[in-house]
């Protein structure tokens, strides 16, 4: 798993109590709370730049930021490449 569960120990102890409650399985596939652009989108919605979404589409891609176009797509965006 590349990031937490959960923020505090607490809250995944109610997770598991919950899924054992609930007899089945339970399973983190992604988790996109810290990904730049979602921050960024996060940003905007709490700031009143743009309405309440109907529908999200996230695409992501696996690359580095050595690659052409990379950094500066990233920056139109608003979202600094990580280094």
């Amino acid at each position: 798993m590349s990031e937490a569960l959960a923020i505090t120990l607490a809250e995944a102890d109610r997770i598991a109590a919950a899924v054992a409650r609930a007899r089945t399985t339970f399973r983190v596939t992604e988790n996109f709370l810290y990904y730049p652009p979602i921050v960024k989108a996060k940003e905007l919605l709490d700031a009143g730049v743009i309405g309440e979404p109907s529908l999200v589409r996230i695409h992501t891609t696996r690359c580095s930021t050595s690659r052409a176009g990379h950094g500066a797509r990233a920056r139109r965006h608003g979202v600094a490449p990580r280094s």
